[in-house]
């Protein structure tokens, strides 16, 4: 497949690694748990898990008892899913055009693929298909980055220095990164943004919420095996603050499909 999002992941980054390697990504993995926790229906419930990756979130789910079914724009990523879960149904897929029928889940998961839809008719067509494969008053969950998080990410990494301000200036007028800071290329909202998205999309009962909580730059000083309680806890308190949860560096919107 000739796409720059799929190599990237094949040949550029190990995504299976990414929520292990660091105590950012340790602590996004364990927020992002205990918020599905708070909202997902109950055990047994089928979910799909729409760009799961490699499988982590939908090998958790299974594990408290959940059905699950992912898919994944990146053939290497399903295949090590699959390795990893011989149980688990996995397949490869765009978000924009899911293969399943009409309300076949009881919630759905897209946790990744708006990341990397530039346009923002990609990403309701995105959001309009995870709520048509999602029952009547199921949730839909989703994940985006933070645009004033990755400004935060930018000077934790050195990557400010004067021949770049101009770069990132575009960057957050835009929301779009070049992939030039080390990422691929991607979108990145405000928390207004992506409520927005979310609501015209036709999803009811919309939240959103901060994942990692504004003092998760620290992490990337810390040692992997550090404890995570104060940054846990600082996260909880802040997840629902408008003033503070855009300094996230990802924010879970969550709606119920109409």
């Amino acid at each position: 497949m000739n796409n720059p999002i799929v190599s990237y992941y094949t040949d550029d980054y190990v995504e299976a690694d990414r929520l292990f390697a660091d105590q950012a990504g340790q602590l996004e993995l364990v927020r992002t748990q205990e918020m599905l926790a708070a909202i997902l229906p109950e055990p047994s419930a089928r979910i799909a898990d729409v760009g799961g990756g490699t499988g982590i979130y939908a090998r958790w789910l299974m594990e408290l008892g959940y059905e699950v079914e992912l898919l994944d724009l990146t053939p290497a990523h399903v295949e090590a899913a699959r390795v990893a879960s011989p149980q688990l149904s996995a397949q490869v897929g765009d978000a924009r055009d899911l293969p399943w029928g009409d309300a076949s889940f009881d919630a759905t998961l897209v946790m990744g693929p708006l990341y990397h839809l530039l346009d923002r008719s990609e990403r309701l067509r995105a959001l309009v298909e995870a709520a048509r494969v999602t029952r009547p008053s199921g949730v839909v969950a989703v994940t985006a980055i933070s645009l004033h998080a990755s400004l935060l990410d930018l000077a934790v990494h050195n990557l400010l220095q004067e021949e770049n301000i101009p770069r990132v200036r575009e960057m957050m007028e835009t929301g779009v990164n070049d992939g030039r800071f080390g990422f691929t290329e991607s979108y990145m909202h405000t928390a207004d943004a992506f409520e927005a998205e979310l609501m015209d999309s036709g999803l009811l009962d919309v939240t959103v919420k901060g994942i990692e909580g504004p003092v998760w730059p620290v992490t990337r000083f810390r040692p992997p095996e550090g404890d995570l309680t104060p940054f846990v806890a600082a996260a909880r308190v802040a997840e629902s603050d408008r003033h503070v949860i855009a300094a996230s560096c990802h924010f879970l919107g969550a709606g119920r499909a109409a």
